[in-house]
């Protein structure tokens, strides 16, 4: 008998009626070693379709590697554009250095406030945010992992059972009507030839996620030191404000008082008295308005800080007086200021990932090569599994080309392009983003110290004449109600320079966060 062009090596065998299952087994065992390649041809094969895999179906050239072609000039020069900036001098001339004004990552350690220290050490370790965002470091690692897991080989194992009865309208070979058991325990293993670098390119991408992870961590912790540095020196502010709109009550009663006397000695007039509650009344409004918005600076500390605003934590904030004023601080912009900015290290890896994701979206589009095989036992009848006899292999290497797939890959490619394009312009304005706004904030800075070394100076001619009169009034020369009003007239300049040394104060913070707070690439 000859079966597919081969000669049987059984001839034909008659078979009882009623044949024990292990006699299919050898009555199939023939026909599957028929179709068992061999191992030469086998690699031959493999090889043949690996070489077909790896020729380009049609023309390669340099501009099918760029991204979107049909703006691939103005892609570039925009890139080229970006790097020269990178290469820029100075913004400002009073500066000849250029790595001179960066803060250090304890920046708030300048101000020499154990205080502000300890609190911005509790909000690291307990801001729900910043953990928030730790966790996305891991959540990047783990995407990291499974692209990676698309570069290697899969392998399973595979152990099956199946139990058939066959029909009496059936025949398999010349049993009919029989009921039979397979059982399988193979080990499979499946492996897709990276031929155009999809997978690779995915890879590479998904890395570059773990760095956007960590440097939007880093940015996180500037944000929030910042703004615990901030919460804190305005709680300073609105304490000493409010002890001085307490003062200011106290002398604005004492100046109703005496109005009041003199009232009844037919000294003063009723508009005298009005003008006096006035002052009293305007002074208490400052007293609880100064009040509420110290409240409102704390719980906003203490949301910073993790903490429910109800716990109402007992805060250890230090007087104005108390904070140095950083001596190092430089002026001027740096160009080096590109590489401290963790936003525009976010956007320049942001960059390379989405160029990454067009070209394996791109290469989505060409034939893959896949490699699969399985082995292991294969009998029909339990007593026949773990003989060597029942040993069964076969591999196998499939490659396809996406013909139609209703315009899904194409689309998954104009999709990438965009984000892409999206990011390029973004990233463009992070940069000038950037710039403005250090710029900015050293030129408020230089603005308000002027404007506070001359409050400085209007406080101390107020505070001197204030005690003068004091004096006066002490030895008998003046009468009380104008020392009480030149005191007056000093808390006020004491309230206007408390906001304006907080405000220095803050944008000193504000230079720090807009320098990359000790961030460096």
């Amino acid at each position: 008998m000859e079966m597919y062009g081969t000669k049987s090596r059984r001839q034909e065998a008659s078979l009882p009626a009623k044949a024990h299952p292990n006699t299919i087994l050898q009555l199939v065992k023939p026909f599957t070693k028929r179709f068992q390649p061999k191992t030469a041809e086998m690699i031959k094969w493999i090889s043949v379709l690996g070489m077909i895999a790896t020729t380009p179906l049609y023309p390669q050239t340099a501009a099918a590697e760029q991204l979107p072609n049909a703006a691939s000039v103005v892609q570039q020069k925009r890139i080229q554009q970006i790097e020269e900036w990178k290469a820029q001098p100075p913004i400002s001339a009073s500066v000849n250095k250029t790595d001179c004004c960066f803060p250090a990552a304890d920046w708030w350690k300048s101000f020499e406030d154990p205080s502000l220290s300890a609190l911005i050490e509790k909000g690291l370790d307990e801001n729900p945010q910043l953990k928030a965002m730790k966790w996305q470091i891991a959540s990047a690692t783990a995407n990291s992992k499974l692209a990676k897991a698309n570069l290697l080989p899969k392998a399973s194992f595979n152990p099956n059972y199946t139990w058939e009865q066959l029909g009496l309208n059936q025949y398999i070979f010349p049993i009919q009507g029989r009921t039979f058991q397979v059982y399988q325990i193979p080990i499979a293993a499946s492996y897709e030839v990276d031929v155009w670098g999809k997978n690779w390119a995915s890879y590479q991408s998904a890395k570059k996620g773990i760095k956007i992870a960590q440097i939007q961590y880093e940015s996180g912790r500037i944000q929030l030191t910042s703004a615990i540095a901030t919460s804190y020196l305005n709680i300073a502010k609105w304490r000493k404000l409010e002890s001085l709109a307490q003062e200011e009550l106290d002398l604005s009663q004492k100046l109703l008082s005496h109005s009041q006397g003199l009232l009844d000695l037919g000294q003063a007039t009723t508009f005298d008295i009005q003008n006096s509650q006035q002052r009293r009344d305007l002074a208490q409004v400052n007293v609880t308005q100064y009040g509420n918005n110290r409240e409102l600076a704390e719980n906003q500390l203490l949301n910073l800080l993790g903490q429910i605003p109800s716990q109402k934590m007992l805060l250890t904030v230090s007087n104005l007086e108390a904070l140095t004023y950083p001596k190092t601080l430089d002026t001027g912009v740096p160009s080096l200021l590109i590489v401290h900015r963790p936003d525009i290290a976010i956007t320049e890896l942001q960059l390379a990932a989405a160029k990454l994701d067009v070209q394996a979206a791109r290469k989505a589009m060409l034939p893959s090569l896949t490699l699969s095989g399985s082995t292991g036992p294969f009998a029909v009848g339990a007593n026949n599994l773990f003989k060597w006899t029942s040993m069964s292999s076969f591999a196998t290497a499939l490659l396809s080309q996406p013909i139609y797939q209703g315009g899904r890959l194409r689309a998954q490619l104009h999709l990438q392009k965009s984000n892409y394009q999206q990011v390029l312009h973004r990233y463009e304005d992070v940069i000038n983003g950037s710039f403005t706004e250090a710029e900015n904030s050293l030129s408020t800075l230089r603005a308000n110290q002027i404007v506070y070394d001359d409050l400085t100076h209007q406080t101390e001619n107020a505070r001197n004449k204030a005690h003068q009169h004091e004096e006066l009034y002490k030895a008998g020369i003046e009468g009380e109600p104008l020392w009480l009003a030149e005191e007056v007239q000093r808390i006020e300049y004491e309230k206007q320079l408390t906001q304006q040394k907080t405000q220095l104060f803050i944008d000193v913070v504000s230079v720090a966060k807009a320098m990359g707070g000790g961030f460096s690439k």
